[in-house]
């Protein structure tokens, strides 16, 4: 899931080391997921046990969680993890300042990015 291997941040060490509550803010705010507490409190208990391993160990985990949407349980969880890992959101805050720092306008449309606009300070800017 890192884009950049150089990164100290690993999927490995969101899913096992998160707290709960870290867990169901990146699952409620990047993967938008329903029951995000669940999927958090599930993932704590499965890592009490043994350390996830794979994205198999964890696929299964998110397919106890009911989904609202028709997509694989899986997709936002893997989406979450990814845009916290990577720090998607925080190089596209940069991104946007640059662009409106240089004196550019902008115009971004994108599937997750949309519900993070609404609520960033960029948003203003625009």
């Amino acid at each position: 899931m890192r884009m950049n291997p150089t990164q100290t941040l690993s999927a490995y060490e969101v899913v096992n080391h998160y707290t709960k509550e870290q867990l169901e803010f990146i699952f409620r705010e990047y993967g938008e997921i329903h029951a995000y507490q669940t999927m958090a409190q599930l993932i704590c208990e499965a890592r009490l046990k043994a350390p996830i391993q794979s994205a198999k160990e964890l696929s299964k985990i998110a397919q106890k969680v009911p989904a609202k949407k028709s997509i694989h349980p899986s997709t936002l969880l893997f989406q979450a993890i990814r845009i916290e890992v990577n720090n998607e959101l925080g190089v596209l805050t940069q991104l946007l300042e640059s662009i409106h720092n240089a004196g550019f306008t902008q115009c971004i449309v994108g599937d997750y990015f949309v519900s993070f606009l609404r609520r960033s300070h960029c948003e203003t800017d625009l």
